[in-house]
Parts: structure tokens; sequence; C-alpha cells
């Protein structure tokens, strides 16, 4: 438990007078007044549906139309509630009703709301609980926002629950206390609740944590506000002022269903997207305590009211589910930590506490079934009241046992069923997919069933052992073992300190506990092969230092680590037979990669060395004939040349590539120029071809710095490919411009286009394009390659755009400024 703050101790004085009002509140409870009949709204007209004293309701009968109460017209079911609050337990009170077209006056006896002090007893019972959940919460985790806001909600939870409605005294400031708290809880349980789904079990809106005295202000300013319109309508005791009240009544009712339906949203979306197990299971508790608790009063209790102006179920029938939420988060604290709150578990102290908690619940199911069946009649003249009494009186032994069996099963459960623990855990290891998987499943299931601060698997790797997986408080990554340690878990199994193991057992040696220390654990057991060969370790630290292990936890640890050796065993073997099938599948791969790379590389090569030749034989022999025809032949030389060139000098830039010595050497240039040079370069192409290439060159460019010969080399790739890939319109345009202080450039082209699957893949060496259409075209998969190594190499970004039958576009955006000097590749 943190010492108090200052904030923290503020913040219990406040709890410690919310529940000396809620206390001083009880007689007014006691001495609550009610009609001796029922009402409800019908075609407009308030009806009696229901006599519930025939001796106290004068000339009343079921049926009649009840038309004013001391003189005050009566235009709601819900005002005669709250003028009867105003006088006392046995008054007499004139009312006015219509019966049969005729109106009559009569007199009725008030008496009291609560027949039985069941609904007191609930109301304290569960109020209490609240209470001290609530504490629980705010004094080991006073520093947590989420914690503070649970502990608020659990509070003015507590405290609407017992200052509900009871007898008003006029122009009393215990009245105007009660009836302002009342509201002003009552609104602060639901907004405390959404704020805490909101900052747990992660911060999703920041400012509202570091503002969250906001909330507060409103919660008072407008609790206050619905308080004083409630106490005004009681003063002036008009029927106007209670159906304005009634209007702003049924508003904060319909905001309660928004901000708890909001809070149940939040924490139901928060589970599903829960990333351990164990952060799923507290928060499937939270849920399923907050849906079953207040469900029933929300849908059977208040939305009634709002929508009928009467009650389903009476409220102390549906507040007996309030139970729900402290169970569920009780059992969120001692199972899965919830906020992190370390709760030693001793079993009896356990099956004291819920033999505590139901034997009070019995008590109260046999007050309220006796209420309902005996009323306020004697218990003993009725046989069947005692009957139901003790028979409930009979199940309460069996659900003992039932109970102490579901406390074993939940938090002990490898010491109540090491079997079954054991079984449900090779099972799920046996699911694993590999080594990792494996690790992560030991440490997941064994955390389940061995409360521990700290579990971690470990693996052995270069001589020492390596974490892979862990729950809990981080544990160190590598541990050194020695030849001697990895005997001694082998051959013992378990490895532990003193102070941490129940009783002396055989199979434990307590005589290492300086490795232990080192490793900062308190048990170890092995992950040992069947030759004797320790593959890894499990490690586990207990929550507090007073915490011991039993015998049935180590063996449960020894058998885990048994099973995991066993799989892990498998799981190699696996992965070893797969790596080999992977290494088979990889040479074949790059079998087939190398053939089809020296084919497509002799091809290209292939056709400018057949049309050097030929033309050159033409020359030689003088059949060129005329002057132009000869100046027309060596120019398709030069340029088959240059495209030989190029060919090969992709080839090697890419093998300096692959051997990571590919330099670029960086100086200020003028891209213009490089675009002049680039086109030059391909006119012969794209005569040869009858295509044609549009220039598009924006004036002013600013000077780079940039590799020239390389932003060259990229250009003339991406300009080859575009005239390659355009089958039909050979119409490529080669683009210049300035974008937001970058150098942008364009190569676009009307081919074949590029299908979208496949757009991801182009950049990759030797990867070629799925289709009949690339494949006819030809290419040893390096251009595209090549260009992106030289983009990054500047820094700068290479993107594509194209559309199957319309064409594609490439796009390199280069920084105007690069740092000077050589860059290797």
């Amino acid at each position: 438990m943190k010492p108090l703050t200052l904030r923290t101790g503020i913040y219990v004085a406040i709890d410690a007078l919310l529940l000396a009002i809620c206390l001083l509140h009880i007689p007014n409870v006691l001495n609550r007044p009610n009609a001796p009949f029922e009402v409800e709204e019908h075609a407009g007209r308030i009806v009696v549906r229901n006599i519930l004293d025939q001796r106290a309701s004068g000339e009343v009968q079921t049926g009649d139309v009840l038309l004013s109460w001391e003189g005050k017209r009566i235009l709601m079911p819900e005002m005669e509630e709250y003028i009867a609050d105003l006088s006392t337990i046995g008054s007499s009170i004139h009312v006015s009703l219509e019966r049969n077209g005729t109106t009559y006056s009569s007199a009725v006896a008030l008496i009291p709301y609560y027949p039985s002090p069941r609904f007191l007893i609930i109301s304290l019972f569960n109020g209490l609980t609240m209470f001290v959940v609530g504490l629980f919460i705010l004094l080991n985790r006073p520093g947590d926002v989420a914690a503070r806001a649970l502990h608020w909600s659990m509070i003015t939870f507590g405290t609407t629950i017992m200052v509900t409605w009871g007898a008003i005294t006029p122009y009393s400031w215990e009245t105007y206390l009660s009836r302002t708290v009342w509201f002003i809880t009552y609104l602060g349980v639901a907004v405390a609740f959404l704020f805490f789904t909101l900052t747990f079990p992660r911060m999703r809106i920041r400012w509202l944590a570091e503002h969250s005295w906001l909330m507060v202000v409103a919660v008072v300013v407008f609790g206050t506000l619905f308080a004083s319109s409630h106490l005004f309508a009681l003063h002036a005791e008009t029927a106007d002022s209670f159906v304005t009240f009634q209007f702003l009544f049924d508003l904060f009712h319909v905001s309660l269903f928004v901000f708890i339906g909001g809070g149940i949203v939040n924490i139901a979306r928060a589970s599903m997207r829960a990333v351990t197990s164990e952060e799923r299971q507290k928060l499937y508790w939270i849920f399923w305590g907050l849906l079953i608790g207040t469900a029933p009063y929300l849908l059977l209790h208040i939305l009634p009211q709002v929508a009928l102006s009467q009650y389903l179920v009476p409220e102390e029938y549906t507040s007996i589910f309030f139970l729900a939420v402290p169970v569920a988060f009780a059992i969120s604290f001692l199972k899965y930590r919830l906020f992190d709150i370390e709760v030693v578990v001793n079993r009896t102290i356990v099956y004291a506490v819920l033999s505590v908690f139901i034997v009070a619940t019995y008590i109260l199911v046999v007050l309220m079934v006796t209420s309902i069946i005996g009323g306020e009649i004697v218990f003993e003249k009725y046989l069947l009241v005692a009957g139901l009494t003790l028979v409930v009186g009979l199940l309460v032994n069996p659900l003992r046992l039932k109970l102490q069996h579901v406390v074993d099963e939940t938090l002990f459960a490898a010491r109540a069923n090491y079997r079954r623990a054991v079984t449900q855990i090779t099972a799920e290891l046996h699911t694993s997919l590999n080594r990792d998987d494996l690790f992560g499943r030991v440490v997941e299931a064994v955390h389940r069933v061995v409360p521990s601060e700290m579990l971690a698997a470990y693996g052995v790797e270069d001589g020492t052992l390596a974490l892979r997986s862990f729950l809990g408080t981080r544990p160190t990554e590598r541990c050194s073992i020695t030849e001697d340690l990895k005997r001694a878990l082998v051959e013992r199994r378990v490895l532990a300190k003193r102070n941490v193991v129940r009783g002396e057992l055989p199979h434990v040696d307590i005589s290492r506990e300086g490795f232990l220390d080192d490793c900062g654990w308190s048990v170890c057991v092995a992950v040992a092969a069947e030759g004797g060969e320790l593959l890894g370790v499990l490690a586990v630290s207990p929550r507090l230092p007073r915490e011991h292990y039993d015998e049935e936890e180590l063996n449960l640890l020894l058998a885990v680590g048994s099973q995991a050796a066993e799989i892990l065993e498998r799981l190699t073997l696996q992965e070893k037979i797969i790596l080999a099938q992977e290494e088979q599948k990889r040479s074949e791969e790059l079998s087939a990669l190398k053939s089809y790379f020296i084919s497509s590389v002799s091809h290209e090569l292939r056709m400018p060395l057949t049309s050097i030749r030929m033309f050159a034989e033409t020359l030689r022999s003088g059949k060129a004939g005329s002057p132009r025809r000869q100046r027309e032949y060596l120019e398709i030389i030069e340029g088959e040349s240059e495209r030989l060139s190029r060919l090969i000098g992709n080839i090697l830039d890419f093998a300096k590539i692959e051997r990571g010595v590919k330099e670029y050497a960086f100086t200020e240039v003028h891209l213009e120029e490089i675009m002049r040079r680039s086109v030059n370069a391909m006119r012969y192409q794209f005569e040869k071809h009858k295509g044609r290439l549009r220039t598009r060159v924006k004036k002013g460019i600013p000077v780079v710095t940039a590799d020239g010969d390389a932003l060259q080399e990229a250009v003339l790739n991406l300009l080859s490919n575009a005239l390659k890939y355009s089958t039909l319109r050979k119409e490529v345009t080669l683009s210049l411009f300035e974008r937001h202080h970058q150098v942008v450039i364009e190569v676009a082209d009307k081919g074949i286009g590029i299908p979208e699957s496949e757009l991801g893949n182009i950049f990759d060496r030797f990867y070629r394009v799925r289709d009949d259409r690339s494949r006819q075209v030809g290419g040893a998969g390096l251009g595209l390659a090549l260009v992106k190594h030289i983009v990054d190499a500047h820094h700068g970004t290479l993107s594509v755009k194209s559309k199957v039958g319309k064409g594609s576009t490439f796009t390199i955006t280069l920084p105007i400024r690069q740092p000077k000097g050589r860059k290797q590749g």
C-alpha cells in the first residue's frame, strides 16, 4: 500500500464525509411515506392500478381516476410520489377522484414506502461493498489516473445507492444536502465510469486526463442544477413545476444511458483489441461485471420509468445485481492484477471472506423471499416461508463446497487440479508453430496457473541463456551458465531460493542462490532433451517476498519444462527439414534464374552486335552506295554501339551494387544538360522504332548536387523501358520541373501498362511482369532495380503510376542539395 499523500488524504476525507452523510440518511429512508395505492397514466389520465393497503385507501378503488392531492392537480404518475414525500407516514391526505363520470373525495392514510427493511439492508450491503472496493483501489494506486477514476466511480455508486430518496422535512438542511449529494453522485457515477474507460487500459484522450477537474466541475454544476430544479418543485408544489422537473429528470436519465452505455462499449472494444490474454481476461471480467450489475437496473427500472412513468420491477430487486460489479473487480485484482496491484492470496482468507459474503447474500435472499411472500405479517405463521428458508439453508452448504472448488480452480489451479492443468497446458503447447511461439505459449500458460511477479523462458545460445519470452517484470536478457549448473539443472531439475519454497523437497536444490541472484530469479527449472542436453530454462519469481511455492506448483513447472523440451526438439527437427527444403528450392530458383539471365542477356547483346556486323560488312564491301546512305549506316552502327554500351554498363553497375562497391561522385550539375544528352543518346532508338520523344523542361531549374553520369543512366533506362513497352503508340514524354523545393523528372508513355498487383515488385532485381505482352518484349530485369539504387543513393524517391492499356508514368524526385563527396552503394 502506498503512503498517503496530501491529495490522497483529501480524497479519503471526502470518502469519509460521504459515508457519514449516507449513514445519517438511514432514518429518512425508513420513514419515507407512500400513497396506499399505485397509479399509472392511461389515455392521458392518472388511473389507480393497484391498492397497496385497503384500510388506508379509504373509498379508493382500482380504476378510479386521480384528479388532485390536497387540492393540487395531478398531471403525471410521478407527481403522486413527489408530493407524498412532503408528508409523514400515517398522515391523512384528502384526494379527489373520478369514478364512472362522478367526482368524489376521500381521505387516505400514508403508509411506509418500504414495508420491510429489505431495501435498506440491500442498499447498505451494496453501498458499503462499493466503498470498500473504491478505498482499496485508491490506497493501492493513488497516482494512477484510471485508478482514481474507478475509485470515484465506486464511491459515487455506493453513495447513490445509500442516499436514495427518503422522507423530506421542508426547509431542512439535511433534505437539501442529501438530495443535492444524490444528484451529484448519481451523475458522477456515469461520468467517472466513462472517464475510467477512456483512460484504461490505455490513455485515449490525454488532454482529458490532464484537465479531469473540468469534469468534476461539470458534474457538481449540473448535479446542483438538477437538485435545485427538484427542490424548487417540492417547495412550489405546483403541477407545472413538477412537469418541468420530470422533463429534466428524464433527460438526466437519458444522459446516464449514454455515459454508461458508452463506457461499456469502450470496455468491450478494449477487450477485443487487447494484446495479451491476461489483459483480455481482466477486461472480460470488468465488462461482464458491469453488464450484469447495471443492465437490470437500467433496463427494468430506469427505462420503464422514463418511457412508461412506472417501474416494471421494484428497485431493491434490481439493486441486488449491483453486487456483480465489486465481485468482478475483486477477481480482476486477485487473479489478473488489475492496475498491477499486488494481492497475496491466502486460500484460508479467501474462503473466510467469501463465506462471509455468501452468508450475507443468503440473509438478503431470505429477507427478500420472506417479505415478498409474507409481507409484514408474522413470519412463524407461514410454513411456506419457513420451508423456503429451510431449502435456502440446505443449499448453502453445497454452494460453499462448489465455491471452494471454484476458488481453487480460479486462483490456485496448479494446486487444486495438477493433472488437469498439465493436460490443458500440454494440449496448448502442441499447437505451437515454431520455437518463438512455443516459448510464448509456455509463459502465458504457466502464468495463468502459477502466481508470479515475473515468469520467463530462456533458450540456450552460444553457451548462455538468452531471453525468449516473459510476462511481468522484465528479467535479465542474458545469463551465463557453467557446465556444472547445466548438470545440476538436468539432474535435479529445480533450482530455488530457500525462502520461496514451502517445506523441504528432495528434488529442489537450494544451494545455487548466488546464480539465481545474478540472474534475478527465485526458481528455475530445466527445459532438457531426453539425451541430457539443456535446451533452455523456465524462471519464475513470486509476487511478494513472503509468498511461497508449493510442491504442486514446482511439479507443474517440471512437467511443463519436460513437455516444452519434447516439443522443442520436434520443432527444431521440423525447422531443419524445412530449411533444407528451402535451400534446395532456392538453389533450383537460382539455377533457373541464372539460365534465364544468361539467355536474356545473350539475346539483348546479340541484337545490336548483329546490326553492327551487318552494316559494317555492307560499308566494307562498298555496297553502301551514296554518301547519304553511308552516313545513315554509320549512325546505325554508332546507335547500336551506344545501346550495347548501355547494356554492358547496366550489367557491370549491377554487379558493383551486388558486391557493395558501387560509388557515386557528387558534384553540382545542370539537369537540363543531362536531359539533353539523354535525348540525344536515345534519338537513334526512337527513330529506328518510329517512336516520338517529347521533352518538357521548365526554365530556371536550380543546380543540384548529384552524380550526373548516374542520373543520365537512370533516365536512359526509363526512356529505354518506355520505348520498349510501347507496342502500339510509341509516344514518350520526358519532363523536368521544380515542385515543393524539389526537382522532378518524369518519364510517361502510352504503352501496355503494368497491372496494379505487380507494382510493388517491379523494382526488384530480375523481376519481370507476369503477362504475355511483357514476356514478348524481353529484357534481363535489371534496369528498374538499377534506377531505384541510383535514386536511393541521391536521397530521392522513385514512384510509378500505371494503368493497363493506358501507359505508365515513372517519377524521380530529388532534393536540390546533396552532401558532397563520394557515396558507396
